[in-house]
């Protein structure tokens, strides 16, 4: 049995991503899809060896004796009684899987920012199986005589080809090549021209797809240093998100894609954020380039973040906070003290009460409390370590056995934080800052931890304290001595947090 027409194009031998025909003799071949190149001599053994598989498959699936590459030779309703009671069955159930498998996949985000590689989203298939799949449609296409029939196989190939561009781009999202963006900007685009055959089958999924596109477009720009056009593509994949959510909005078979492109447009938003506000003067773009690149090589060392596109928006929106503070262009919080450098601290509004006195004497009180959290403690330290937080429990005021008893007790920490945040004023960075790279639950998380374990270790404190509730206000900046070795907070003395992050390392960062 001989394979069909369809079947002369040269395959990728890692992929079985169609190859684009080379228009002069050449030895090696690039496949625009995975990136990867190969001898023609292999693709062509590949596509030999594909279509053998392809031959195998239909041997099993056709009656013995009906030659499908004929065509329109063969009677049509041989063709049709073929393609229900033989073809269509072995086809839906790989159709099923891979289209239950694809809309698994569309609920994970599937782009990133610059220079981050993410390898948290685990595809259930691999590509070269469903080119595989999408190379045996081709082969039975002449057996859909009908409309009916024609459907099933429009269908099915139009989610095998978009499916199988995009487990390409998963590997590829996970990897660190220099052009991995370009190819994946191709794969989205690849994956929606092919997805247009079939719109309802995932409503809203072209438009998603050409958002990811323009998405990994502009993440390829800024890493080449055009951050205007990087704007302007991020703003394009910003506005056909917004309409492919609408669209997915109708349909039961997309609503599982929107958080997806949630994420998505957070990565989409925070390219625009360290775009929108380019010169297009190159000495200035490569400062910010080169700014991005080192915090990114940072966050790539922690899972919790890079596969997180709520926590890196964040992270972004807090660093052109903070460069707007060091260009003079914004004010932010900033603490009194002396140093050579800022570091980043999130203020929390600690509200507890606690019992106090006895018999006749004993009630409750309620206190509020400041904490300040290290924002990069986790930095080649524990990831949200209770160590991280002023410690104004150790510092607490003493008041005696005797206030205890008779319920004259006004709080069992020590304060001196809220000293320091009244002398605390809003100006411009003049100083070296560190991004903070945490975030709000993760500051309070810290705090948390921080209570308790102050529980845990102080008989007194678990025996008075009743409620806490930390709440997270906002960053401020705190003048800080670094000497090559750590950072010293001499404002803070006894409740100076004991981590706060890897200094080599953040200073690496500051800007």
């Amino acid at each position: 049995m001989t394979a069909p027409a369809q079947m002369v194009a040269l395959r990728c031998r890692y992929c079985s991503a169609p190859l684009d025909a080379p228009s002069t003799p050449v030895e090696t071949v690039t496949c625009r899809s995975c990136g990867t190149a190969q001898k023609m001599l292999d693709a062509r053994q590949y596509l030999e060896e594909l279509k053998l598989s392809v031959s195998q498959w239909l041997r099993q699936a056709v009656p013995l004796g009906l030659d499908i590459s004929q065509g329109a030779n063969v009677d049509p309703i041989a063709r049709y009684g073929v393609f229900v009671n033989n073809v269509k069955p072995r086809l839906d159930t790989e159709f099923t899987e891979y289209r239950f498998n694809m809309s698994s996949l569309l609920a994970q985000p599937l782009t990133t920012l610059p220079f981050l590689a993410n390898n948290q989203v685990q595809p259930a298939n691999q590509p070269k199986d469903v080119f595989l799949f999408q190379a045996k449609i081709q082969a039975i296409q002449p057996l859909a005589v009908n409309a009916e029939a024609q459907k099933v196989v429009n269908d099915a190939n139009a989610v095998a080809v978009s499916y199988a561009y995009l487990l390409n781009n998963v590997r590829l999202l996970g990897e660190g090549k220099p052009d991995r963006f370009a190819l994946m900007s191709d794969n989205f685009a690849a994956a929606s021209k092919a997805m247009e055959a079939a719109p309802e089958m995932f409503p809203g999924l072209v438009d998603r797809l050409r958002a990811e596109s323009f998405a990994a477009v502009a993440a390829d720009q800024f890493m080449d240093g055009k951050l205007p056009d990087a704007a302007r593509s991020a703003a394009q994949a910003l506005e056909l998100y917004q309409t492919g959510a609408a669209a997915a909005l109708t349909s039961m078979a997309s609503v599982v894609m929107l958080q997806g492109m949630r994420d998505e447009t957070s990565s989409a938003e925070a390219i625009g954020l360290l775009t929108n506000d380019s010169t297009g003067d190159p000495v200035t773009d490569s400062k910010v380039i080169s700014a991005v690149q080192s915090v990114c090589s940072l966050v790539q060392n922690y899972p919790q973040i890079y596969g997180n596109s709520g926590r890196l928006h964040g992270i972004v929106q807090r660093w052109k906070a903070m460069r707007l503070a060091r260009q003079s262009a914004a004010t932010t919080r900033v603490l009194p003290g002396k140093g050579n450098v800022f570091y980043p601290f999130w203020i929390v509004d600690l509200r507890y009460s606690f019992v106090t006195g006895a018999l006749w004497a004993k009630k409750g009180v309620e206190v509020s409390e400041f904490l300040l959290v290290a924002a990069n403690a986790f930095v080649g330290g524990s990831w949200n370590s209770p160590w991280a937080v002023t410690d104004v429990f150790r510092a607490r005021m003493k008041g005696g056995a005797f206030d205890s008893l008779t319920g004259k007790e006004t709080s069992i920490s020590g304060g001196g934080v809220a000293a320091l945040l009244k002398q605390s004023t809003s100006q411009h960075l003049g100083l070296p800052a560190i991004p903070p790279l945490s975030s709000e639950s993760d500051a309070s998380e810290m705090a948390t931890a921080y209570l308790n374990t102050t529980i845990m270790t102080d008989p007194q404190i678990q025996r008075k304290l009743k409620l806490s509730q930390p709440r997270v206000v906002e960053i401020a900046y705190v003048p800080a001595q670094f000497d090559g070795r750590g950072f010293a907070f001499p404002q803070f003395g006894a409740l100076s947090p004991r981590e706060v992050g890897n200094p080599a390392t953040l200073a690496s960062i500051q800007m």
